[in-house]
């Protein structure tokens, strides 16, 4: 690197009064013997070109020297710049890019990181909030690359924007109450007035009111009272949280597995672009913007999970109880007068076993009903077939005692027929032979015989009965057998209580390592306990809060279904002379299988809905307990929802129906 001297003689500032000098006016005379040719006389001029006679220009030698129409003479300036042909050759080697590997293509969250932090805009704090979020809201749209229409990432937006009100989405009035008949609607008489071109230029909505006198009211795109943004800018978590939980499923937007994976991220970067441009100067709603931010990341990794326990649950350690205790997925709640009462719902159990009993062995007797009478149907076809069958061969017969006498030329036009009764007397030759012998119609062995085997070319498949056959698609159900292995679990426990609930995961445990139990005479319901820790993963529940619940929520609250066995307290707080298992209060412990564990680790707070059944200890009769109470296990039977730790209904739901009927009709 060159250094420059410290004082450079050649460049020195001028003095005051030199400066003062060189200032205008008054304009300094001119050096004497140069004359200076103003701008109105000045004439431009090029270079002199050689011409011949004909005014053509004449290609000059390499000794030509170059002058100016003034007689003064030109200079090349030296150039760099490379010819025509050589830029041409250049450009020619240049390769073509390689293409990329479409795998490791970035995804647009990925393409919007890397600039995110730059893009700041600065908001009037003088407006409204109302406005600021739609002036916030059209820049977070026009200033980042969206992907492609076709992956919906810019229609996930607009739902979120009308989910807030800044989005208007206008009802046909006529629409309302549709006739149910199908019937068409009469041609409006009076179509309205046209919409004129400067309302359209100002982008405003034109309300067009068929069948009315009424002029086209105008209504803005965007409406800072709408009572929607009002709620979200009062509570911005609060918000989110309904939307990315009970909206989100009630919309049906939970079932998409796109969905899932793009909304969450989607607020997640609107919120923070919110923070980042300071676009709220109200400290209340920056804090609440913040938690926002906090719930969509946490929505980022739930909400693509509820379709992995979708997928995963209930599993094979479920199923070998239910192919073990049976089914006790039923609509009947037990009645809570008898939920203190074992006897009486030992009673109730009874009577419902019974009915069913009763009802297998009607459906039994109505399927050997209509077994009988297929039969008798088929035989009688059978005999028809064979009549048939027996008058096309005495047919034939005759046919060929015509042949063998003198009139066999004229009966010679009827050999397709005569080929067609042998074809038939050999397929009821096939049918009526029984078990006498082979059949008729060859020595091929093609047709089906008594003695041949199943499923073969040639063998007879009429008295394999229905019930022997098997299905080929059935999917084998698990057992315990395989499951769990041997194990005296049929003979120290049974089904006992069966809520129907929503409860909160709150931990996950790992299989057990085994302990060495006591050596017993009889099968020990505490070794068969610890066999079922150390095979099977554990997941405690405990109850999910059922406060703020909306009255169209899907959280439940607790029941006790009809087939329950055992003492259930359903208080919401202990009662004095009450026990048993209190589905408000009692946590539960549920085994599942060892892959559910890596699936559930994220999910700490996430809550399932399912029917769940205790694994209860059988009474045995002449022992007496040692009153020491144990802890159960459980199993999960028909998950119907999995939802979001963050799940928050919207209490404001009934209203929002109503208004949204009227919302266009002003």
């Amino acid at each position: 690197m060159t250094t420059l001297p410290a004082e450079r003689p050649w460049h020195q500032p001028l003095s005051s009064e030199q400066a003062r000098a060189l200032r205008f006016p008054p304009i300094p005379e001119p050096p004497a013997g140069v004359d200076i040719v103003s701008f109105e006389a000045f004439v431009p001029s090029g270079i002199n070109v050689p011409v011949d006679e004909a005014d053509d220009m004449i290609e000059p030698d390499e000794d030509y020297e170059e002058f100016d129409a003034l007689g003064v003479a030109t200079l090349a300036l030296p150039s760099h710049k490379k010819d025509h042909h050589s830029l041409a050759n250049r450009l020619k080697k240049r390769k073509a890019p390689k293409n990329k590997d479409t795998s490791t293509r970035s995804t647009w969250w990925e393409v919007w990181d890397e600039t995110e932090s730059v893009r700041r805009k600065i908001y009037d704090q003088r407006l409204p909030p109302a406005e600021r979020l739609s002036i916030a809201a059209e820049d977070f749209r026009e200033d980042r690359p969206w992907p492609p229409a076709a992956t919906g990432i810019a229609n996930f937006w607009d739902q979120f924007r009308m989910y807030i009100g800044l989005l208007a989405h206008p009802k046909n009035p006529n629409q309302k109450g549709g006739d149910e008949d199908g019937a068409e609607d009469p041609e409006p008489e009076n179509m309205g007035e046209p919409v004129s071109e400067p309302q359209q230029q100002r982008g405003m909505e034109v309300k067009v009111t068929f069948g009315s006198s009424k002029k086209p009211k105008l209504r803005r795109p965007f409406d800072p009272d709408d009572p929607k943004t009002e709620r979200f800018l009062d509570d911005p978590e609060t918000n989110v949280k309904i939307f990315l939980s009970s909206y989100f499923s009630k919309k049906g937007l939970l079932w998409s597995r796109g969905r899932r994976l793009a909304f969450p991220i989607l607020l997640r970067f609107f919120m923070s672009y919110l923070i980042r441009c300071k676009t709220f100067s109200e400290s209340d709603i920056n804090a609440s913007l913040r938690r926002a931010v906090d719930i969509a990341k946490r929505a980022e990794i739930e909400l693509p999970k509820t379709g992995e326990i979708a997928m995963s649950l209930p599993n094979d350690v479920a199923g070998a109880f239910v192919a073990l205790w049976g089914s006790h997925l039923e609509s009947d709640v037990q009645d809570p007068a008898i939920a203190q009462d074992i006897t009486a719902q030992e009673l109730v159990h009874e009577e419902r076993r019974r009915a069913v009993e009763d009802e297998r062995e009607r459906i039994e007797k109505e399927v050997a009903r209509w077994k009988q009478e297929e039969a008798q149907v088929k035989e009688e076809e059978r005999r028809e077939k064979a009549e048939e069958a027996r008058l096309a061969i005495e047919r034939a017969s005759e046919l060929q005692e015509q042949l063998a006498g003198p009139d066999a030329d004229a009966v010679a036009e009827n050999d397709l027929e005569i080929d067609g009764a042998d074809d038939v007397s050999d397929d009821v030759a096939a049918d009526t032979s029984g078990d006498d012998g082979p059949v008729s119609g060859g020595e091929s062995g093609a047709w089906p015989s008594p003695g041949a085997e199943r499923g073969v070319w040639g063998g007879d498949d009429s008295d394999v009965d229905e019930e022997d056959e098997v299905d080929e698609w059935a999917v084998a159900l698990p057992t315990l057998l395989s499951t769990l292995g041997p194990t005296a679990l049929p003979l120290t426990h049974r089904a006992g209580i069966v809520e129907r609930s929503t409860r909160r995961i709150k931990e996950i445990i790992s299989p057990a390592t085994r302990r060495p139990c006591k050596k017993a005479s009889d099968p020990a319901p505490e070794a068969v306990e610890e066999d079922l820790a150390t095979h099977f993963a554990r997941v405690v529940l405990e109850p999910w809060p059922l406060d703020n619940l909306s009255a169209h929520s899907q959280i439940e609250h607790p029941s006790i279904l009809a087939s329950s066995h055992g003492k259930v307290d359903l208080g919401n707080a202990p009662s004095p002379g009450v026990e048993g298992h209190s589905p408000f209060r009692d946590t539960i412990t549920v085994l599942l299988d060892r892959r559910a564990v890596g699936m559930l680790e994220n999910a700490i707070g996430m809550g399932l809905g399912a029917t769940w059944t205790q694994i209860k200890r059988a009474e045995v009769t002449g022992k007496k307990g040692k009153g020491k109470s144990t802890s159960s296990f459980w199993y999960m039977e028909g998950l119907f929802h999995q939802i979001p730790s963050f799940w928050t209904d919207d209490v404001n739901e009934v209203e929002d129906d109503e208004d949204d009927e009227d919302e266009y009709a002003d």
